[in-house]
């Protein structure tokens, strides 16, 4: 989380990860309504990024813009990969990726040996990057989702 930069020659945008702030709530806020049909509240984001044991990251352009952001908190030697977003018009160019890096970087320094995180089964982009990265499918959440309703692959990755 040292403002690690992304970019390649294939389009990639050129992006800065960062600790997420208070101050980037009101854009990962639009980030989250425009990926998920049930948002999380301002209040989620803040208690969060209060929590000392949270690896919560925002994606931040040169113009500073925030274009992605990730939250995930670690439990013993586990963490819970909670949200990945970004913005419909960046998505494709490597920012979940580095988001994704930089949180596996963050996991390993906190010594979690173990991430898991649910995924829309509809969500096929989503559960491709995951595989990409050696998470495995061990579970279905039954309903989990709503609006519309839909099950959660559960899915688990050894740090």
């Amino acid at each position: 989380m040292n403002g690690r930069k992304n970019a390649s020659s294939r389009g990639e945008l050129r992006v800065k990860y960062v600790p997420l702030a208070a101050t980037h709530l009101d854009e990962v806020l639009a980030i989250e309504r425009a990926a998920f049909t049930t948002p999380w509240r301002v209040e989620d984001f803040r208690n969060l990024i209060e929590n000392p044991d949270a690896i919560n990251l925002a994606a931040v352009e040169s113009s500073g813009r925030v274009v992605g952001y990730s939250c995930a908190w670690r439990v013993v030697e586990c963490a819970e990969l909670g949200n990945l977003a970004v913005l419909p018009e960046r998505r494709g160019r490597g920012v979940a990726r580095g988001l994704l890096d930089t949180t596996l970087k963050a996991c390993r320094r906190k010594r979690v040996e173990v991430l898991f995180l649910e995924v829309r089964e509809s969500n096929e982009r989503a559960v491709e990057l995951y595989e990409r990265y050696g998470f495995s499918r061990i579970g279905l959440r039954r309903a989990y989702y709503s609006d519309p309703v839909e099950d959660a692959l559960i899915m688990k990755l050894i740090i």
